[in-house]
């Protein structure tokens, strides 16, 4: 096989080495981004368990915000909360994550793998704590107008739940600031 000889032409050397580095520059940012993709998939599960925690927690983010929605009074936040506690009872984690969904400020991607994880975790309960009974409103804070902390059990045949909401008020109403519920209810001893 025969190659031609190119001609060299002076003029377009400083294009070649324009071109050049270009070309070592995107292939740089192609292997950092092929290690950043590496590290992440490391770091993955890790990350998807502190994820799953923190919002089984109740821990509020700031980002991408789902919430639109804001509550006039502290009257409407009881409602919401009774409303939630009901839902609870009833074994429907959709229909109550649903009521919650406007006024916290979650992540959707959070709201819907915390949402998953109550269905998940509500069926359980019911099988192991067997038949629902009952609804007690355990507690209720206030720090000054601007938060109200509400704790509700659930009853059950062999044990209960908690449910605590947390509500903020900022200048346009109420928005939840947190909520979590679990079946561990030391902490209400007084």
């Amino acid at each position: 096989m025969a190659f031609g000889k190119a001609a060299y032409n002076p003029d377009l050397l400083p294009e070649a080495i324009a071109g050049v580095r270009q070309a070592l520059k995107c292939e740089h940012q192609f292997i950092e981004a092929l290690k950043n993709e590496a590290e992440n998939s490391k770091n993955y599960y890790m990350s998807a368990k502190k994820i799953i925690a923190f919002i089984l927690l109740g821990i509020s983010y700031t980002g991408a915000e789902a919430q639109n929605k804001f509550m006039s009074s502290s009257n409407e936040t009881r409602e919401v909360s009774q409303k939630v506690t009901q839902l609870f009872k009833e074994n429907k984690a959709h229909e109550a994550i649903a009521i919650i969904r406007p006024y916290w400020p979650l992540p959707a991607i959070e709201m819907d793998a915390l949402e998953e994880k109550t269905i998940q975790s509500l069926n359980l309960i019911s099988q192991r704590f067997g038949k629902s009974e009952g609804i007690i409103k355990v507690s209720e804070e206030l720090i000054k107008d601007f938060a109200i902390k509400e704790t509700y059990f659930v009853k059950f045949e062999n044990s209960a739940i908690r449910l605590v909401f947390i509500y903020y008020k900022n200048e346009k109403g109420w928005i939840i600031n947190s909520f979590k519920w679990d079946d561990n209810f030391i902490l209400e001893f007084k």
